[in-house]
């Protein structure tokens, strides 16, 4: 069956007619654009397997109780908003860029052509008890969802290259954000130290004074705003010294796995800020550099607690970054 909006007719038709010359016979059922949420529910809960990118049918495909093979492309990150609960499988291309920022608009849409429309075909027919699960993957890696110890959705790797450092950071980012959002320990289990930890070690001692700086901007500016005689003039260039303390900060953050989704966060703090009121906006952007500050002080100390756990005596740059108590 072929689900989609009126929009998707004409590219459901070259797919239809792309497999009909390759010698498809199977009956198709083309349902592009007759139904509404509720039929198309109705319809979904009557399928053995859904096969789609992350969009909103797919996910009420995940909610009436139907096994989803994700493909997992363009602005969406599958362990943000992939099929949820056990049973489902994501394919995700292995690019540099993958997943793309949701700001920019790609130009060469790559992970796309990464995925092999056979492979995908074997993993199906696989999900369907048809066929032993595919050994062949080339530009992709597979994932299986689960739940873990936490009673939460988890993925694990079924297929694609093994980076013991993806792998370290993916577990410590799960224990991170869970523990931040309940207050609660997390149980999923987690190895001691990251495998690039004295490189982390050497990223912290020089994000820590730019750190300050710039929450002290973003402070100064929500200050300036609520100052009755502050000037255009005046408010533009306490926003050029924040900008530019930004921009000298984030390279180093973005690029390190120990501080580049909290880094991440933050972005997408501010991007929900650009609607408000000057003031408003002001006040909304110091308290994203504040909480985007304390969570950089949380991962510190607990990276530095796995130096300690490991009995390792902690280096002279590592000791410059301090031990902190911090709330949200």
């Amino acid at each position: 069956m072929l689900t989609g909006t009126a929009n998707d007719a004409a590219d459901v038709a070259a797919a239809v007619t792309a497999y009909q010359a390759a010698g498809g016979t199977s009956e198709l059922c083309n349902m592009v654009g007759q139904t509404d949420v509720h039929q198309l529910a109705a319809l979904l809960k009557e399928c053995r397997l859904v096969l789609a990118s992350d969009t909103g049918p797919m996910h009420l495909a995940v909610g009436v109780g139907t096994p989803v093979i994700n493909l997992s492309v363009g602005h969406v990150d599958f362990r943000e908003t992939g099929p949820y609960g056990p049973g489902h499988w994501v394919v995700q291309p292995v690019l540099d860029c993958a997943p793309c920022d949701v700001a920019e608009t790609c130009a060469h849409h790559r992970c796309k052509d990464l995925i092999v429309p056979e492979q995908v075909a074997e993993l199906a027919r696989h999900a369907l008890g048809l066929a032993p699960f595919p050994e062949c993957w080339t530009g992709v890696r597979v994932y299986q969802s689960a739940i873990d110890t936490d009673g939460l959705v988890c993925y694990q790797q079924r297929a694609g290259h093994h980076d013991a450092m993806t792998e370290w950071y993916d577990t410590f980012w799960r224990r991170f954000w869970y523990e931040q959002f309940t207050g609660r320990t997390s149980r999923v289990p987690h190895e001691l130290a990251p495998p690039d930890l004295a490189e982390q070690q050497e990223h912290s001692c020089q994000l820590v004074p730019e750190l300050d700086g710039v929450v002290q901007h973003a402070e100064h500016l929500a200050s300036l705003c609520h100052h009755p005689t502050v000037t255009a003039s005046e408010l533009k260039a306490a926003q050029d010294e924040l900008i530019a303390a930004r921009h000298t900060i984030m390279p180093t953050a973005m690029a390190s796995p120990a501080f580049g989704p909290i880094t991440t966060a933050l972005l997408r703090d501010l991007y929900d800020g650009r609607v408000l009121d000057t003031k408003t906006r002001a006040n909304h952007q110091a308290q994203a550099y504040r909480t985007w500050k304390t969570r950089m002080y949380h991962v510190m100390e607990q990276l530095q607690q796995t130096q300690g756990t490991r009995g390792m005596r902690r280096s002279p740059v590592w000791s410059r970054v301090p031990m902190v108590e911090v709330s949200e």
